[in-house]
């Protein structure tokens, strides 16, 4: 590493590409995570299929052995205009994700701070690289948030700024030995409070900080999708992807979100995307209007979409959706099919 920055410096450049805050910690102080893991996963064996692989981003000096600090930047979503037939069906984080859109801001300047640092002459790796879809991310950013004292992580789980919770976390890892660590302003939970709880649908949020994640609706919409047998299906509401119901219901964001910014592209993908469309719809329309920008549910499973919307459609059954579940029961997915005919046969036609 040839590079003169500082620590300083590089946080003052970060706010100088819009970023809200910026820290740095040493690579160590990622350790701690794969202890919460473990004592997680202890508690929530089930989680252990989808989550136990999360224990490596402790260690991304494994992958990595030249990094030796995490820059993590924060900057705030919650301001752009969201299309009100995706709000409580598609969670706000991958409504507005900068990662797929290059002509986001968010995106340009974590290409422009990418660039700043590398000719800077330091080593970077940040999980952007070209091509869609990105990568997991390299650290566990919500906990190298916190450790940098970006901000704190409340009792849903999420970290929270001063501002609330909308706060997206990027982070590189970079080759030099540098630390810049902020006092968070944000104020602790109450210890009375137990809001994002009673609204979590399926129950995730076992306790304080206690998240099952395998009962979450963000990961059963996006890595399990929608059964017909699920009876834990039937607590998701109208959710296709993801959830914002625990957020939400948080004192600490009551009036965040803004709606001062149209995000790119995202009134054009909206346009049509209702349960009844998705459930009905040929899977060439689902890969060329969703799986590019909310692409946790892979190509290859884009049955999951119509399960979820069919789940959705059980969930808030209409007269008017018959057509599309009708035509999901020929679906050459079985799950699909099953749970069309699920719900056909809990709403047979009249006459």
């Amino acid at each position: 590493m040839t590079s003169v920055l500082t620590a300083q410096a590089i946080r003052d450049r970060a706010l100088s590409f819009g970023y809200e805050d910026c820290g740095i910690i040493p690579v160590s102080d990622l350790r701690g995570y794969a202890d919460r893991l473990d004592e997680r996963l202890d508690r929530f064996p089930e989680m252990r299929a989808y989550f136990g692989k999360y224990a490596d981003l402790a260690f991304p000096d494994k992958r990595f052995p030249w990094a030796k600090s995490v820059v993590v930047c924060v900057t705030w979503y919650g301001r752009y205009r969201l299309p009100n037939n995706l709000v409580g069906r598609i969670g706000k984080l991958y409504l507005t994700d900068i990662r797929p859109e290059p002509r986001s801001t968010g995106h340009q300047a974590g290409l422009r701070f990418d660039a700043f640092l590398r000719e800077a002459g330091l080593r970077t790796a940040n999980g952007r690289p070209e091509g869609l879809p990105p990568p997991h991310a390299f650290v566990p950013v919500r906990w190298a948030a916190m450790k940098a004292g970006l901000g704190i992580v409340r009792k849903n789980n999420f970290l929270y700024t001063e501002r609330g919770s909308w706060a997206w976390m990027e982070t590189w890892l970079i080759d030099a030995e540098m630390e810049l660590r902020l006092a968070p302003a944000a104020p602790p939970c109450p210890e009375s409070c137990t809001l994002c709880q009673q609204a979590c649908p399926t129950g995730a949020l076992a306790g304080a900080y206690a998240m099952n994640a395998a009962a979450c609706v963000t990961a059963r919409t996006t890595k399990a999708g929608a059964r017909a047998d699920d009876p834990l299906c039937g607590r998701f509401g109208g959710w296709l992807y993801g959830c914002d119901a625990c957020q939400d219901a948080c004192p600490h964001n009551r009036g965040a979100w803004t709606e001062d910014e149209d995000f790119p592209g995202l009134a054009e993908m909206a346009e049509g995307l209702s349960p009844e469309a998705i459930a009905g719809a040929d899977y060439a329309w689902l890969r060329g209007k969703v799986s590019t920008r909310l692409y946790y549910i892979a190509q290859d499973d884009l049955w999951k979409w119509k399960a979820n919307a069919l789940n959705a459609i059980r969930n808030n059954w209409s007269e008017t959706c018959r057509p599309a579940v009708e035509q999901a029961r020929h679906d050459g997915n079985g799950v699909v099919r099953a749970l069309a005919e699920a719900i056909l046969c809990e709403r047979p036609a009249s006459g």
